[in-house]
């Protein structure tokens, strides 16, 4: 019931309407009610880790990705995995339908688990169960900022269009270059860091940053 929304996006967006000159004023809905929203003109801009896919670029623009949402393990400290190969002849987990138990299984060699929820995954790691999870790299980060006796590691694997967040606005919006220069902007000027460092840490931030550099689809 709260209004007082806090997040990466909330961020990016307060910085947008900023540099604007715009009062940003925010609408919590449910993630299907996003884009006919803004079809509608109830809104006039989508930051929520939304994909830029192809079935939604058909009815809304998209700036470029600010975001590549990226796969890693989760463990105890000390257990130093780095790769999924690590984890042949161990348990690991996920959450029960998820693309992650799917890769988990596609590894080969790997005992896995399918839990309710990524908190069971958590606590199963904590109390010896299992032996690593498999997380979206942001989750992980807010995991071992809870949990001390816990590491990540983000595995180096591709990243596609349809996993990046973007920024959606109404189509042919006229907006999207300007968005566009901020966004770029961020990322020159430390601010995008910032906000990183602030939600998932200082050494969540640097592994996500180091494979970032990485990736193809983050430099075009």
């Amino acid at each position: 019931g709260t209004k007082d929304y806090s997040g990466i996006d909330i961020e990016i967006a307060q910085y947008i309407g900023k540099k604007l000159g715009k009062t940003v004023e925010f609408s919590d809905m449910k993630f299907a009610s996003l884009v006919p929203t803004l079809q509608s003109g109830r809104a006039d801009m989508i930051i929520s880790g939304i994909s830029p896919t192809a079935k939604r670029k058909e009815v809304v623009s998209f700036s470029k990705p600010y975001y590549f949402p990226m796969k890693a393990l989760l463990f105890k400290k000390g257990a130093g995995y780095k790769t999924l190969a690590d984890l042949k002849g161990k348990k690991a987990g996920a959450s029960m339908g998820t693309t992650y138990v799917k890769e988990l299984k596609k590894a080969g060699g790997i005992e896995v688990t399918e839990l309710d929820n990524t908190p069971l995954v958590v606590q199963d790691i904590k109390n010896g169960r299992l032996d690593a999870g498999l997380f979206d790299s942001a989750q992980a980060s807010v995991f071992v900022k809870e949990n001390p006796n816990l590491e990540m590691a983000i595995l180096n694997l591709p990243v596609v269009n349809d996993d990046t967040f973007a920024i959606a606005l109404p189509k042919d919006s006229k907006d999207i270059g300007k968005i566009n220069d901020i966004l770029k902007e961020m990322k020159q000027n430390g601010e995008f860091h910032k906000i990183l460092v602030k939600y998932l840490g200082e050494e969540a931030t640097k592994q996500y940053e180091a494979a970032e550099a990485k990736l193809d689809i983050a430099k075009q």
